[in-house]
């Protein structure tokens, strides 16, 4: 290749310029006013080139790049990356080159394209360490922790964000130490160890506030609300996820506001208020949609699902959960797939379809036993109890049961509790064991476990003949999945109605 020759520095008017209009370009990125700092960067990559400037011009592609991936238009960030690794090769430039390629890597992340995302990271990593560049390193160490995270390595993910956080500490990088001390939370958040989760997200929020991040404080406030909302405090976890929702609006952040609606509808399901959580389902998988997150738009499809499956329209509710999985499986997202198996099992067996619930509950527990998630293999016991009740084994299903209580409390999760606690009472029949589920379901404010658990109580009491026991249970669980549009239990209801009607 024959290399021209080119200027190494520009004129001091128009260095001063194009550093005045990056800094624009900052802002407005910061912002989310994508267009306008795609604007300003060309005006900037106009005069590097005018001026014959290589080094002024790989770095304006390189943050035209940064624009298009917040803007979610990642053919143009690849073609951005790619010009930027021409100027960086011609200047034998390789942290520069290094840089590139971490940029292709976060593209191909966003793209959920995880492997070949790694492969980038890994190749940057290679240059840093064959330059001795430490500080560096920490991104490279964080990057590929990310990659192992998405694709279920977690002890491995954990290593390289400890070395990350180990780095930044080291240079006093405040920004970096958040960032390393988030994702060491959200570790420890999917192995549902969540008081350790907990510290280090707060740890972070901290910082972020002291340098006044809002962006990273949106992100630290959104994680906080996702562990109290597994700890059973879904009114906490809200008011933790309205405060980032605000932030992400004002920066118009829109991957971040996508992130945080999908998590209010968990919590508005999860209290029942269908319709509402339904509204923030569609709000964040518009978004996803348009800036092309395909892992996003998979936990949209797990989510409408689930809330699918609630209301008794299953066979809507299969058709997203599928959708959903294939994304899972074509983005190598492993606890994800996992997740999408045991609401299709689930789905299954509410509509008799057995051995088509039996085919995912083994493949969800065949991939779970392979990854360090505790809340994930807990829903593959619990998956595999209803299944065994379902078919009328209710030594396995008690096994199965207590196994997935036990779990529950390790990972001290309160609705986990509630869930095999309910199972126990179905196997063994017990009053008090059903009390005993209505009730912390109560306390975890998740009227349709509450709802479930008041139906097969009612169930149990009207078979052996209180009927004055039972009625009250029927109604509160009819006034409970009414408010929902939980159509197929208010039929099991009447039903149950109406052979107690007939029975007597």
């Amino acid at each position: 290749m024959i290399f021209r020759h080119r200027n190494r520095g520009a004129p001091p008017g128009i260095s001063d310029l194009i550093k005045i209009l990056n800094s624009r370009a900052d802002v407005l990125q910061l912002t989310g006013i994508n267009t306008c700092a795609r604007e300003e960067l060309l005006k900037s990559l106009f005069l590097s080139r005018k001026i014959d400037d290589l080094r002024i011009e790989a770095e304006s592609l390189r943050r035209l790049g940064s624009v298009a991936t917040s803007a979610g238009d990642y053919q143009r960030s690849l073609e951005y990356a790619r010009e930027a690794i021409n100027c960086f090769t011609e200047l034998k430039d390789d942290l520069g080159l290094s840089n590139c390629l971490d940029d292709i890597g976060a593209t191909k992340y966003y793209q959920s394209d995880y492997r070949q995302a790694g492969d980038y990271y890994q190749r940057s990593l290679n240059i840093k360490e064959s330059l001795g560049e430490r500080k560096a390193l920490a991104v490279s160490y964080n990057n590929l922790g990310g990659i192992n995270r998405m694709l279920g390595d977690f002890l491995t993910a954990l290593d390289y964000y400890g070395r990350a956080l180990s780095l930044h500490r080291e240079h006093k990088n405040l920004p970096g130490e958040s960032m390393s001390l988030n994702n060491i939370g959200i570790i420890y958040d999917t192995q549902g160890d969540y008081r350790k989760a907990l510290e280090h997200y707060h740890q972070a929020l901290q910082i972020q506030e002291r340098i006044g991040d809002s962006q990273a404080q949106s992100a630290s406030l959104t994680n906080i609300g996702y562990v109290y909302n597994h700890l059973g405090d879904s009114q906490i976890a809200l008011e933790f996820y309205l405060k980032a929702l605000q932030i992400q609006q004002e920066t118009d952040d829109r991957r971040g506001q996508a992130y945080t609606l999908n998590h209010i509808g968990v919590i508005y399901s999860s209290q029942g208020e269908l319709n509402r959580a339904m509204d923030f389902y569609a709000r964040s998988l518009l978004i996803r949609e348009k800036l092309g997150q395909r892992q996003g738009m998979a936990v949209n499809h797990n989510n409408i699902g689930t809330l699918l499956f609630r209301q008794g329209n299953y066979r809507a509710a299969l058709d997203h959960l599928n959708m959903a999985y294939c994304i899972r499986q074509e983005t190598g997202d492993i606890p994800g797939q996992i997740y999408c198996l045991a609401n299709i099992a689930s789905a299954n067996v509410d509509l008799g379809r057995l051995n088509e619930a039996k085919g995912a509950l083994d493949e969800a527990q065949s991939i779970a036993v392979s990854i360090a998630d505790g809340e994930a293999q807990r829903r593959v016991l619990t998956g595999l109890a209803e299944f065994h009740i379902a078919n009328k084994e209710m030594c396995l299903a008690a096994q199965t049961a207590n196994k997935a209580l036990a779990l529950a409390k390790e990972i001290d999760t309160k609705p986990g509790r509630a869930e095999a606690v309910l199972l126990l009472a179905r196997i063994n029949e017990e009053n008090e064991s059903y009390e005993a589920a209505i009730n912390l379901f109560e306390q975890v404010n998740q009227p349709y476990g509450a709802a479930r658990g008041c139906y097969y109580y009612g169930q149990k009491l009207s078979t052996d003949g209180e009927t004055s026991r039972a009625l009250p249970y029927l109604q509160r669980a009819k006034s409970l999945f009414e408010k929902m549009g939980a159509s197929a239990w208010i039929e099991k209801i009447a039903a149950l109605n109406d052979n107690r009607k007939r029975s007597r």
